[in-house]
Protein backbone atom coordinates (compact mmCIF):
# COMPACT_ATOMS: atom_id res chain seq x y z
CA UNK A 1 0.00 0.00 0.00
CA UNK A 2 0.99 3.64 -0.60
CA UNK A 3 2.72 5.53 1.96
CA UNK A 4 0.21 7.69 4.03
CA UNK A 5 0.72 11.21 5.68
CA UNK A 6 -1.94 11.22 8.44
CA UNK A 7 -0.89 14.46 10.34
CA UNK A 8 1.32 16.67 11.81
CA UNK A 9 0.29 19.42 14.53
CA UNK A 10 1.84 22.20 16.55
CA UNK A 11 0.69 23.62 19.72
CA UNK A 12 -2.27 25.75 19.21
CA UNK A 13 -0.56 28.76 21.05
CA UNK A 14 2.93 29.30 22.46
CA UNK A 15 5.62 32.05 24.13
CA UNK A 16 8.80 32.82 22.99
CA UNK A 17 11.56 30.78 24.04
CA UNK A 18 9.89 27.78 25.08
CA UNK A 19 9.88 24.31 23.56
CA UNK A 20 7.19 23.60 20.66
CA UNK A 21 6.64 20.06 19.33
CA UNK A 22 5.56 19.32 16.27
CA UNK A 23 4.35 16.02 16.48
CA UNK A 24 3.47 13.88 12.81
CA UNK A 25 1.98 10.83 12.17
CA UNK A 26 2.41 8.55 9.09
CA UNK A 27 1.56 4.88 7.95
CA UNK A 28 1.97 1.90 5.05
CA UNK A 29 4.23 2.20 2.48
CA UNK A 30 7.63 0.65 3.75
CA UNK A 31 9.18 1.22 6.64
CA UNK A 32 11.84 2.80 8.14
CA UNK A 33 10.12 6.10 7.56
CA UNK A 34 13.04 8.78 7.33
CA UNK A 35 11.64 12.83 8.32
CA UNK A 36 12.79 15.85 7.52
CA UNK A 37 10.98 19.29 8.68
CA UNK A 38 10.81 23.04 6.99
CA UNK A 39 10.14 25.39 10.02
CA UNK A 40 8.16 28.84 8.85
CA UNK A 41 7.73 32.22 10.91
CA UNK A 42 5.48 34.47 9.67
CA UNK A 43 5.72 32.71 5.90
CA UNK A 44 9.34 32.77 6.01
CA UNK A 45 10.97 29.80 6.07
CA UNK A 46 14.15 30.11 9.26
CA UNK A 47 15.22 26.71 9.51
CA UNK A 48 15.75 23.62 7.19
CA UNK A 49 16.51 19.70 8.35
CA UNK A 50 18.18 16.88 6.79
CA UNK A 51 16.48 13.25 6.88
CA UNK A 52 16.41 11.31 10.00
CA UNK A 53 15.36 7.91 10.30
CA UNK A 54 12.69 7.55 13.33
CA UNK A 55 12.43 10.81 14.21
CA UNK A 56 8.47 11.42 13.97
CA UNK A 57 8.61 14.35 16.88
CA UNK A 58 10.82 17.48 16.39
CA UNK A 59 11.05 20.06 18.35
CA UNK A 60 11.95 23.69 17.93
CA UNK A 61 12.27 27.07 19.88
CA UNK A 62 10.65 30.25 18.71
CA UNK A 63 12.87 33.20 19.39
CA UNK A 64 10.49 36.22 18.29
CA UNK A 65 6.37 36.30 18.46
CA UNK A 66 4.76 35.32 15.19
CA UNK A 67 3.01 32.86 13.76
CA UNK A 68 4.68 29.45 13.18
CA UNK A 69 3.82 26.40 10.92
CA UNK A 70 5.66 23.14 9.78
CA UNK A 71 6.30 21.19 6.64
CA UNK A 72 7.09 17.71 7.30
CA UNK A 73 8.47 15.53 4.67
CA UNK A 74 8.36 11.95 5.02
CA UNK A 75 10.12 9.46 2.98
CA UNK A 76 9.53 5.74 3.31
CA UNK A 77 12.59 2.75 2.22
CA UNK A 78 11.33 3.12 -1.60
CA UNK A 79 12.63 6.49 -1.70
CA UNK A 80 8.95 7.44 -2.18
CA UNK A 81 8.74 11.23 -0.24
CA UNK A 82 5.13 12.89 0.58
CA UNK A 83 4.63 15.98 3.24
CA UNK A 84 2.13 18.04 5.06
CA UNK A 85 2.58 21.12 6.52
CA UNK A 86 1.01 21.94 10.29
CA UNK A 87 -1.41 24.34 11.50
CA UNK A 88 -0.49 27.30 12.85
CA UNK A 89 0.92 28.03 15.86
CA UNK A 90 0.79 31.64 17.45
CA UNK A 91 3.58 32.49 19.53
CA UNK A 92 3.31 35.70 21.69
CA UNK A 93 3.85 37.01 25.46
CA UNK A 94 0.49 36.50 26.48
CA UNK A 95 -1.38 33.64 24.47
CA UNK A 96 -4.52 32.57 24.84
CA UNK A 97 -6.08 28.89 23.60
CA UNK A 98 -9.80 29.00 22.33
CA UNK A 99 -10.64 26.43 24.70
CA UNK A 100 -8.73 27.76 27.96
CA UNK A 101 -9.94 27.15 31.58
CA UNK A 102 -8.88 29.00 33.86
CA UNK A 103 -7.05 27.03 36.58
CA UNK A 104 -8.25 26.55 40.21
CA UNK A 105 -6.81 25.79 43.31
CA UNK A 106 -8.12 23.53 45.98
CA UNK A 107 -5.95 23.46 49.46
CA UNK A 108 -6.65 22.04 52.95
CA UNK A 109 -3.99 22.87 55.80
CA UNK A 110 -3.87 21.00 58.85
CA UNK A 111 -1.35 19.77 61.28
CA UNK A 112 0.51 16.46 62.06
CA UNK A 113 1.68 17.35 65.96
CA UNK A 114 4.18 19.68 64.55
CA UNK A 115 4.35 19.19 60.79
CA UNK A 116 1.75 21.91 59.15
CA UNK A 117 0.75 20.66 55.86
CA UNK A 118 -1.54 21.11 53.28
CA UNK A 119 -2.85 19.10 50.79
CA UNK A 120 -3.03 20.88 46.87
CA UNK A 121 -5.17 20.08 43.77
CA UNK A 122 -4.50 22.02 40.46
CA UNK A 123 -7.26 21.74 37.78
CA UNK A 124 -7.51 24.17 34.50
CA UNK A 125 -4.82 25.86 33.00
CA UNK A 126 -2.51 23.77 30.38
CA UNK A 127 0.16 21.43 32.00
CA UNK A 128 2.99 21.01 33.30
CA UNK A 129 2.40 23.13 36.09
CA UNK A 130 5.14 24.76 38.23
CA UNK A 131 4.36 25.93 41.42
CA UNK A 132 5.98 28.22 44.99
CA UNK A 133 4.91 28.79 47.90
CA UNK A 134 5.02 31.11 51.08
CA UNK A 135 4.40 30.41 54.87
CA UNK A 136 2.99 32.80 57.11
CA UNK A 137 3.48 32.83 61.25
CA UNK A 138 1.30 35.42 62.66
CA UNK A 139 1.01 37.51 59.36
CA UNK A 140 4.59 37.51 59.02
CA UNK A 141 6.54 35.35 56.24
CA UNK A 142 8.58 32.85 57.77
CA UNK A 143 9.49 30.67 54.28
CA UNK A 144 9.68 30.85 50.85
CA UNK A 145 9.66 27.88 48.96
CA UNK A 146 10.55 29.21 44.83
CA UNK A 147 9.28 27.79 41.82
CA UNK A 148 9.47 24.44 40.83
CA UNK A 149 7.54 21.12 38.59
CA UNK A 150 5.17 19.42 41.44
CA UNK A 151 2.52 18.20 39.40
CA UNK A 152 -1.24 18.82 39.49
CA UNK A 153 -1.34 17.16 42.36
CA UNK A 154 1.18 17.84 45.62
CA UNK A 155 1.90 18.40 49.57
CA UNK A 156 3.41 21.83 50.73
CA UNK A 157 4.85 20.76 54.27
CA UNK A 158 6.86 23.05 57.07
CA UNK A 159 7.84 22.48 60.45
CA UNK A 160 6.56 24.36 63.07
CA UNK A 161 8.81 25.13 66.02
CA UNK A 162 7.22 28.27 67.80
CA UNK A 163 3.30 28.06 68.71
CA UNK A 164 1.57 30.90 66.30
CA UNK A 165 -1.30 30.83 63.86
CA UNK A 166 -0.24 29.93 60.49
CA UNK A 167 -1.14 29.43 56.62
CA UNK A 168 0.40 28.69 53.26
CA UNK A 169 -0.03 30.38 49.94
CA UNK A 170 0.50 28.84 46.92
CA UNK A 171 1.08 30.07 43.57
CA UNK A 172 0.89 28.26 40.38
CA UNK A 173 1.86 29.23 37.28
CA UNK A 174 1.12 27.16 33.75
CA UNK A 175 2.62 26.03 30.69
CA UNK A 176 1.58 29.40 29.17
CA UNK A 177 2.70 31.75 32.17
CA UNK A 178 -0.51 31.94 33.83
CA UNK A 179 0.21 32.64 37.53
CA UNK A 180 -2.95 32.12 39.74
CA UNK A 181 -2.25 32.17 43.84
CA UNK A 182 -4.64 30.87 46.58
CA UNK A 183 -4.60 30.84 50.11
CA UNK A 184 -5.05 28.03 52.69
CA UNK A 185 -6.83 28.30 56.20
CA UNK A 186 -5.06 28.95 59.01
CA UNK A 187 -3.47 26.42 61.45
CA UNK A 188 -3.13 27.06 64.79
CA UNK A 189 -0.22 25.39 66.60
CA UNK A 190 0.22 25.71 70.16
CA UNK A 191 3.85 23.88 71.65
CA UNK A 192 2.35 23.98 75.19
CA UNK A 193 -0.63 22.12 74.47
CA UNK A 194 -0.09 18.48 75.96
CA UNK A 195 -0.05 15.61 74.17
CA UNK A 196 -3.09 13.79 73.72
CA UNK A 197 -3.57 10.07 73.33
CA UNK A 198 -7.03 9.52 70.91
CA UNK A 199 -6.62 5.88 70.48
CA UNK A 200 -4.43 3.09 71.67
CA UNK A 201 -6.06 -0.23 70.47
CA UNK A 202 -4.64 -4.18 69.53
CA UNK A 203 -5.30 -4.44 65.44
CA UNK A 204 -6.23 -7.79 66.40
CA UNK A 205 -8.02 -9.21 69.52
CA UNK A 206 -6.94 -12.79 68.80
CA UNK A 207 -3.70 -14.34 67.52
CA UNK A 208 -1.62 -17.34 68.53
CA UNK A 209 1.46 -18.02 69.52
CA UNK A 210 4.28 -16.97 67.72
CA UNK A 211 2.39 -14.05 65.75
CA UNK A 212 2.80 -10.53 66.03
CA UNK A 213 0.90 -8.05 68.33
CA UNK A 214 0.55 -4.84 66.64
CA UNK A 215 -0.75 -2.05 68.66
CA UNK A 216 -2.38 1.39 67.02
CA UNK A 217 -2.05 4.32 68.21
CA UNK A 218 -2.97 8.48 67.52
CA UNK A 219 -1.73 11.05 69.77
CA UNK A 220 -2.38 15.08 69.47
CA UNK A 221 0.46 17.05 70.11
CA UNK A 222 3.25 14.90 70.48
CA UNK A 223 5.97 17.63 69.28
CA UNK A 224 9.34 16.33 70.88
CA UNK A 225 7.47 13.51 72.96
CA UNK A 226 9.08 10.43 73.29
CA UNK A 227 7.23 6.91 73.97
CA UNK A 228 7.83 3.60 75.73
CA UNK A 229 5.78 0.74 76.41
CA UNK A 230 4.68 -1.48 78.81
CA UNK A 231 3.15 -4.64 78.09
CA UNK A 232 1.00 -7.12 80.22
CA UNK A 233 0.03 -10.72 80.18
CA UNK A 234 -2.70 -12.03 82.28
CA UNK A 235 -2.66 -8.67 84.39
CA UNK A 236 1.05 -8.90 85.53
CA UNK A 237 4.01 -6.83 83.39
CA UNK A 238 5.32 -8.77 81.02
CA UNK A 239 8.23 -6.62 79.77
CA UNK A 240 8.97 -2.74 78.98
CA UNK A 241 10.51 -1.20 76.19
CA UNK A 242 13.02 1.96 76.37
CA UNK A 243 11.95 5.51 75.22
CA UNK A 244 12.35 6.74 72.12
CA UNK A 245 11.35 9.95 70.06
CA UNK A 246 7.32 9.33 69.09
CA UNK A 247 7.72 9.27 64.83
CA UNK A 248 3.93 9.27 63.49
CA UNK A 249 4.08 7.14 60.31
CA UNK A 250 0.61 8.73 58.59
CA UNK A 251 -1.64 11.16 60.19
CA UNK A 252 -1.13 11.40 63.99
CA UNK A 253 -1.13 7.20 63.04
CA UNK A 254 1.70 5.17 65.26
CA UNK A 255 1.91 1.45 65.23
CA UNK A 256 4.03 -0.70 67.48
CA UNK A 257 4.21 -4.20 67.06
CA UNK A 258 6.19 -7.11 69.17
CA UNK A 259 6.26 -11.08 68.98
CA UNK A 260 3.48 -13.00 71.36
CA UNK A 261 5.33 -16.04 72.13
CA UNK A 262 3.49 -16.67 75.85
CA UNK A 263 -0.36 -17.52 76.01
CA UNK A 264 -2.23 -15.29 77.86
CA UNK A 265 -4.27 -12.00 77.35
CA UNK A 266 -1.88 -8.72 76.70
CA UNK A 267 -2.70 -5.53 77.29
CA UNK A 268 -0.27 -2.60 76.69
CA UNK A 269 0.44 0.46 78.12
CA UNK A 270 1.72 3.68 76.32
CA UNK A 271 4.13 6.03 78.27
CA UNK A 272 4.49 9.49 76.73
CA UNK A 273 7.36 11.56 78.33
CA UNK A 274 6.78 15.33 77.09
CA UNK A 275 9.24 17.71 75.88
CA UNK A 276 9.07 19.35 79.41
CA UNK A 277 9.43 16.06 81.46
CA UNK A 278 5.89 15.42 81.97
CA UNK A 279 4.67 12.12 81.95
CA UNK A 280 1.57 10.52 80.06
CA UNK A 281 -0.10 7.06 80.49
CA UNK A 282 -2.32 4.90 78.89
CA UNK A 283 -3.78 1.52 78.44
CA UNK A 284 -5.21 -0.06 75.50
CA UNK A 285 -8.78 0.36 75.18
CA UNK A 286 -9.20 -3.40 73.88
CA UNK A 287 -6.92 -6.66 74.60
CA UNK A 288 -5.57 -9.50 72.44
CA UNK A 289 -5.40 -13.10 73.61
CA UNK A 290 -3.12 -15.19 72.60
CA UNK A 291 -3.33 -19.28 71.75
CA UNK A 292 -1.93 -22.19 71.34
CA UNK A 293 -1.35 -23.17 67.60
CA UNK A 294 -3.68 -26.38 66.83
CA UNK A 295 -1.56 -29.14 65.10
CA UNK A 296 -2.58 -29.89 61.78
CA UNK A 297 -4.64 -33.59 62.20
Amino acid sequence: EPLEFYNVQLPEVSRPNEVIEAITSAGKGVEPYKYAYYIYHNNNIIKKTTYEENYPTYKFIPKDPGNYKVTAFIRDGTGKIILKTSNTCVVSNNPQPSNYQEMEIDAVAYNVTSNLMAFVQVHGGVEPYQSAYYVYKDGIRVRNVGYSNRGAYFYMVYNATESGTYKFIVFVKDKLGKIKRHTTNDIFFNLNDPPNITKLEFEDTNIFSGDTLRVNMKMENGYNAKIAFNVYNDGKLYFKTNFKPYQYQGYNEYSWCFRANHLGNYKVEAVVKTANGNIIKQMTTNSCSVFLVQPEP
